[in-house]
């Protein structure tokens, strides 16, 4: 079951993450000043929407995308968890990671990770072997240090980096 809905989360990143990556380091570099924030910042606020959208589809549609992949219903708030999970760990965290990665702040990122990460085991620890809570304690503590992750980051980048978003990045995104 966790290696499905892992599976499930994988494929839905880039989709709802709408490829950006290779885009924001495009228009980040081909920049300077002002404009390379402009782009972190722009490429969060369409990432919060596209997150809204799988939001919707996996809150909409958890029991047809758990009938599909586990034929029983049984699992459709895993489902809504997941999608949780894949938002703030693997859409929305993406602007605050390239920055830390462009401006070569190599130290703070492998701080922030190697933290996150310790966090995240520590939960699932805690959650599936002492409390006994099986998938769900596992999902439950991604889901936490998913969260934990993304606040990481955000936090870090944003002392530095001013907020600035502006339509015209976007459409170069």
């Amino acid at each position: 079951v966790i290696s499905i809905l892992t599976i499930l989360s994988f494929l839905a990143a880039p989709v709802f993450g709408l490829w950006l990556a290779n885009s924001i380091a495009i228009v980040y570099f081909g920049h300077s000043g002002t404009k390379k924030e402009e782009t972190i910042w722009t490429g969060f606020v369409i990432l919060l929407f596209s997150s809204t959208v799988l939001l919707m589809v996996f809150f909409t549609f958890s029991e047809a995308i758990s009938s599909l992949l586990f034929q029983t219903v049984h699992y459709s708030d895993l489902i809504k968890v997941v999608g949780l999970s894949t938002i703030f760990n693997g859409i929305i965290n993406q602007p605050f990671v390239f920055r830390l990665q462009f401006e070569e702040r190599s130290k703070l990122y492998v701080i922030i990770t190697s933290l996150c990460t310790l966090t995240t085991l520590v939960l699932t620890i805690l959650f599936v072997v002492v409390w006994e809570n099986g998938v769900w304690g596992f999902m439950r503590a991604t889901l936490r240090g998913s969260v934990v992750t993304f606040l990481c980051h955000f936090s870090a980048v944003v002392k530095w980096t001013r907020f600035y978003k502006d339509r015209w990045v976007a459409t170069g995104l």
